[in-house]
């Protein structure tokens, strides 16, 4: 465990475990883990049960969980919140997944992170995640505010600066949301169904950024977005 970083508590360590049946890809996890200094690593599972007995026993403040064949997503949300409602989950995934990432999101993924992302990018997600009050994306889901009052941007403190002055580019703060969910591996309708608007207007933003950014596939602007480090936080729901 490295120094605790200035103007944070003695006892801020983020405790999480992981569910991978793949050594390989949990050894990999370990050592991407163990770089952050505020990250430790109690707990690793190779299928729901194991997960729900870690969770049980342990109480990770959140869980990695690489998607397989084998698990059912739902199934383990399910298992693993029935003894820890605020346990944050986040899912490693590919973008050919059977469920697609709006299943993900509906069955209580608070955050998804593709296999084809820089170790950067999980790093991010976990410290975000880290710095979030303790509320579980499905507690948030059953809040009663009606849903068209809430924010509906990516990244949702109303006191950061907005996504354009944050960053060098061309993009409107709309177009920079929106290339945001599509590096998370969100379809138009995601998108679309995320942010309240229709489907035309996801592509008439996709096609006004392509041109800004001079690319003409989802592969390119998804890489753009690592370049920018701009995928922060998960989308809403």
């Amino acid at each position: 465990m490295g120094p605790v970083s200035e103007g944070e508590p003695a006892d801020s360590s983020f405790a999480l475990a992981t569910v991978c049946k793949s050594d390989l890809v949990r050894l990999g996890l370990q050592a991407v883990l163990t770089t952050h200094p505020q990250v430790r690593l109690i707990g690793e599972a190779v299928n729901a049960s194991d997960a729900e007995a870690i969770v049980a026993r342990e109480k990770p403040r959140a869980l990695i969980v690489v998607l397989e064949s084998e698990i059912d997503v739902a199934d383990l949300v399910r298992r693993v919140r029935m003894s820890a409602p605020a346990i944050r989950i986040i899912a490693i995934s590919d973008m050919e997944y059977r469920h697609g990432t709006s299943g993900l999101l509906l069955s209580g993924i608070d955050s998804i992170v593709l296999n084809i992302q820089p170790v950067e990018i999980l790093l991010a997600t976990v410290d975000y995640l880290r710095r979030l009050p303790g509320t579980s994306r499905r507690q948030e889901r059953n809040d009663p505010t009606p849903s068209d009052s809430r924010e509906t941007t990516v990244c949702q403190d109303p006191a950061s600066p907005s996504l354009h002055e944050r960053l060098d580019s061309p993009l409107t703060d709309r177009e920079q949301e929106i290339a945001l969910l599509v590096g998370q591996g969100l379809s138009n309708k995601d998108i679309a169904d995320l942010l309240h608007i229709s489907t035309i207007t996801v592509r008439h933003h996709l096609t006004n950024l392509f041109q800004k950014l001079g690319i003409n596939t989802r592969l390119k602007l998804l890489r753009w977005v690592h370049q920018k480090s701009l995928v922060r936080c998960s989308p809403p729901i």
